[in-house]
């Protein structure tokens, strides 16, 4: 049975990746069609609305980013305590840990991390005073997402220089 199984292992035909058949020089594989592995920078998405949360998380996946959801800013130190992220997108107003806790804890723990803030009840301007040193960006609510796509390009090219 060994050498059976050594002799099958061994057998050149096997070794052309055919079933039995030799491949021929036309049939090699085109290397520049293989698609490359590719490292996606992971955004974590913090967000208490549901629709929101989901859509933003959709339309960024759906432009090649590694998106989480956390609902709230507790589960998202959850999260951040296991898994490395690129970015953080937090809403302001949330139940358990608001944005403004939670961009502290942040700062604190992983002060390299870049965070965006959403809100609807801090103008950018009054946003980034605040909290300046602390948040890469303030974006009012409501959110073009084609606009916070160039927020995301520019910031994650800034950040990537450290």
């Amino acid at each position: 049975v060994f050498s059976c199984i050594m002799r099958s292992c061994f057998d050149r035909s096997n070794l052309s990746g055919g079933a039995g058949r030799a491949r021929s020089r036309n049939q090699r594989p085109n290397l520049s069609q293989r698609r490359r592995p590719t490292v996606a920078e992971r955004i974590l998405v913090v967000e208490d609305e549901y629709l929101s949360r989901t859509a933003m998380s959709k339309y960024l996946s759906g432009k090649g980013y590694d998106v989480r959801q956390a609902a709230n800013g507790a589960e998202a130190l959850e999260i951040l305590t296991g898994e490395t992220f690129n970015l953080v997108i937090t809403d302001f107003v949330m139940p358990h840990v608001d944005g403004l806790r939670l961009i502290e804890l942040i700062h604190a723990k992983w002060a390299r991390l870049p965070v965006i803030l959403m809100t609807g009840y801090l103008s950018a301007r009054a946003g980034n005073t605040i909290l300046e040193g602390m948040v890469a960006e303030v974006i009012t609510k409501p959110i073009a997402l084609p606009e916070l796509l160039k927020n995301i390009k520019r910031i994650l090219k800034s950040f990537s220089r450290f």
